[in-house]
């Protein structure tokens, strides 16, 4: 490991520091992630638009309403951002957006039962079940199919984005479904082997948000943001991607709105569980706000859980500059009582 040696004048003394060269070459530069952890409430929904590439044609609602293509999402969404108040940067590390069950619909679960081969039209879907999605493409005298999706979870990423204004462009965003189902039940009269039952996992389909069917253009027509507002952060994000390939092909639309709120920072700005030196350093080079400063003097000395307060949903981590700072920090708080010693 490399050293560089610095020698300093102490009340007439000399002494020598070692400093690890990665602390002083990234300290030439400084940053902090903060994670920040949405909360997907209120009115998010995306509608479904099913297809089925064999026929060429679209499935519509099960509900005449239009009710069952269209359901809503909760649970997290997870970012890095360069700055909580005013990013240039973000992140998506992941999401746990979990559909909510918008009815019962056909199929059953397993997509029912086939019916006897021999006598076409006759494969039955079962009994009405709770499911996120249900659509149907009934063609008279020919082909009915049930479709329902159920259990589904989205889930999303990105390398760092630009943001400018509090305004980001959601165009490939990785869409991800960790875990769901596809039913299907189809039946027929003439066409007696078009008639099947069955359950297809979609886990681990995936695709990029924005993007048409093939893969290209951005067919996002506004752009996400992250914006502030007194103690609150909202995320909105619109969406349009597509998963499938075999029967159907989904394609869902819509925009997910998410919170997180802010309360009152610790003062304990690089992590370690202790508001002090190190910590000035940090506000220093990352914050600067007068606000912050007064917190961090205002809480020196103490340790989190001490009175220091707490910050919600967000968790400050130094990258490695905020690293190389806190330890100049540290080394700048130490008390200048030091015994000359040899160095080899």
């Amino acid at each position: 490991m490399t050293c560089f040696f610095i020698k300093v004048s102490l009340r007439g003394r000399r002494v020598f520091l070692c400093l690890i060269a990665a602390a002083c070459v990234l300290s030439a530069r400084s940053g902090l992630a903060v994670e920040v952890v949405f909360q997907l409430e209120g009115p998010n929904s995306l509608l479904a638009a099913p297809f089925v590439e064999a026929l060429q044609m679209p499935m519509t609602a099960q509900d005449p309403e239009g009710a069952s293509l269209t359901t809503t999402y909760s649970g997290t969404v997870t970012v890095d951002v360069d700055d909580v108040m005013n990013p240039t940067t973000i992140t998506f590390i992941s999401a746990n957006a979990v559909a909510a069950n918008s009815g019962n619909w056909l199929p059953q679960e397993g997509g029912g039962d086939v019916g006897d081969p021999n006598m076409g039209g006759d494969a039955n879907p079962g009994t009405p079940m709770p499911a996120n999605y249900g659509f149907v493409l009934d063609v008279p005298d020919f082909v009915t199919f049930y479709g329902a999706v159920r259990d589904s979870i989205l889930s999303y990423s990105s390398p760092a984005k630009p943001v400018t204004g509090g305004e980001f462009d959601p165009i490939d965003i990785a869409i991800t479904i960790p875990q769901g189902w596809f039913d299907g039940n189809i039946s027929s009269v003439p066409l007696s082997e078009f008639e099947s039952a069955n359950r297809q996992s979609i886990t681990g389909q995936d695709g990029l948000n924005c993007r048409d069917d093939d893969g290209m253009g951005d067919s996002c027509a506004s752009m996400a943001s992250y914006i502030v507002s007194g103690n609150e952060i909202t995320l909105t994000v619109p969406m349009n991607f597509f998963y499938g390939g075999g029967t159907p092909v989904v394609q869902f639309t819509g925009t997910l709105v998410a919170t997180a709120s802010l309360e009152e920072p610790t003062g304990d700005y690089n992590g370690d569980g202790t508001v002090d030196a190190a910590d000035y350093v940090v506000w220093r080079d990352n914050i600067g706000t007068d606000a912050g400063y007064n917190l961090w003097r205002s809480q020196f000395g103490q340790t989190v859980g001490n009175g220091a307060g707490a910050t919600a949903n967000l968790t400050i981590v130094p990258e490695p500059a905020g690293m190389a700072l806190s330890l100049m920090g540290i080394l700048a708080a130490l008390p200048w009582t030091v015994r000359r010693r040899s160095v080899v």
